[in-house]
């Protein structure tokens, strides 16, 4: 089992952050740089071999051109929550 966190960035000219631990609480892998989507990806998919968790920092509203973060509203949206108020609720309460 590994447990990954990541913290994305504003845009993609910024650096995102990816840190995995195993079960042992040892850091196995630990980068800061400007990551691509697909490259995430692939770092997810190289330690979900044996289990995982995910955890996600990602900013609910971004002001810019290069990024809308549709994709998680339309997530919270499909687990029935309807908009910022109760997305932030439920992060509370988790």
């Amino acid at each position: 089992m590994h447990y990954i966190g990541i913290d994305l960035a504003w845009t993609y000219a910024k650096e995102s952050g990816v840190c995995i631990i195993d079960d042992n609480g040892r850091i196995v892998y630990c980068e800061s740089k400007v990551f691509s989507d697909e490259m995430i990806a692939a770092v997810v998919e190289d330690y979900a071999q044996e289990g995982v968790i995910v955890g996600i920092d990602v900013p609910l509203i971004v002001n810019n051109d290069f990024f809308n973060n549709s994709l998680s509203i339309q997530a919270m949206s499909k687990q029935g929550f309807k908009n910022l108020e109760d997305r932030l609720d439920a992060f509370y309460t988790i």
